[in-house]
């Protein structure tokens, strides 16, 4: 589950480089490699799989959480909590996507009128370039460009899910901390501060 936080960044940036049918074909690929590699579990009870697979409403246990033990144990099991993570998530979201993923092409709403009006086109203005090559091209790009590159929008997409994760165990945080340093190094606090 936890590679579908990257899944709200990869739709911005597959839409904005490829248009709307490149994006469409894209998601269908993804679609049928989970399903190819789902398949034993699907054939043998797929109602139960995909109802437990992809359970949002499923209670973690307190003792093992990381990222909340700031609350107490009655706040985290509740419904309420988990849904406020939820909304966060999604708010977070699409803030990001409204007014920083789209913000070097005109607006989230004139990315998507350019990717219905030409469906088979880049809808971006602003190149979505690839990470770059050396440290130094690295430094360079950050201090003196502000377009979003792959692996920011990547990032930050990731970093909304982690934040607002109901429950994350110490391995997440051993793969996700390798991120960290690009992040703030995207930011525009000072060096110091970074």
């Amino acid at each position: 589950m936890s590679a579908i936080l990257y899944l709200p960044g990869l739709l911005v940036i597959l839409f904005k480089r490829h248009g709307l049918f490149a994006t469409i074909r894209h998601m269908l690929v993804l679609a049928c490699t989970q399903t190819l590699l789902a398949r034993s579990f699907l054939i043998a009870n797929a109602k139960s799989y995909l109802r437990n697979a992809f359970d949002l409403s499923r209670v973690f246990l307190y003792k093992w959480t990381v990222n909340w033990r700031l609350v107490d144990e009655r706040t985290f099991l509740s419904p309420a909590w988990a849904k406020g993570l939820l909304l966060g998530h999604v708010t977070v979201l699409i803030a990001f996507g409204l007014f920083r993923w789209c913000r070097g092409d005109g607006g989230v709403a004139k990315v998507l009128q350019r990717g219905l009006r030409r469906p088979g086109q880049p809808t971006g203005l602003a190149p979505v370039d690839p990470d770059c090559e050396s440290f130094w091209e690295f430094v360079y790009f950050c201090l003196l460009t502000c377009t979003p590159d792959v692996a920011t929008v990547l990032m930050t997409s990731n970093l909304i899910g982690i934040i607002f994760a109901r429950s994350l165990h110490y391995q997440f945080y051993s793969w996700y901390s390798q991120q960290l340093p690009l992040l703030t190094q995207r930011t525009r606090f000072p060096f110091i501060v970074q």
